[in-house]
Formats: structure tokens, sequence, C-alpha cells
């Protein structure tokens, strides 16, 4: 299912592989940031982590919004 012929496919695989490597390391990074919000919201005093929980969301954010629709959009051409 290799396309041989064609460079211009043959990066749109490479950049879905990317794409699904990314995604993997954001599924990994996302349950460990809300773990930090939460240690950081149960051991502090009125303290709010705001850039713990920014990231956490820009995470998520990555992960459904951008990341998803450039690997679907790479894909297109490979699958016709």
């Amino acid at each position: 299912m290799w396309p041989s012929k064609s460079r211009l496919l043959q990066l749109n695989v490479v950049g879905v592989g990317l794409c699904l490597l990314c995604a993997r390391v954001l599924k990994v990074l996302e349950p460990r940031q809300l773990g930090i919000v939460l240690d950081n919201l149960d051991t502090s005093q009125g303290y709010v982590p705001v850039s713990e929980l920014l990231l956490f969301i820009l995470y998520g954010f990555l992960s459904s919004s951008v990341i998803s629709p450039i690997r679907r959009m790479l894909w297109v051409p490979v699958e016709l």
C-alpha cells in the first residue's frame, strides 16, 4: 500500500505517522497534567494553578482540534 511512485503521497504518509506519534504523546501528557493540576489544587491554600490548568487545556485542544484534523487532511490523498 506504499505509494512508491509519488513523493508527495510518501510525504503525506510520513506526516500522518508524525501526527499519530504526536497524538500518542499527548495521550500520555494529558492525564499526567490533570494529575498535576489536581495535586496542586489539593495541596495549595487559595492558590489556583492557572499555568498548569492552561497547559492541560492546551494538550486537549491540540489532540482534538489540531492534530486529528491535520492527520485526516493528510490521509485523504493517500486513500484516493
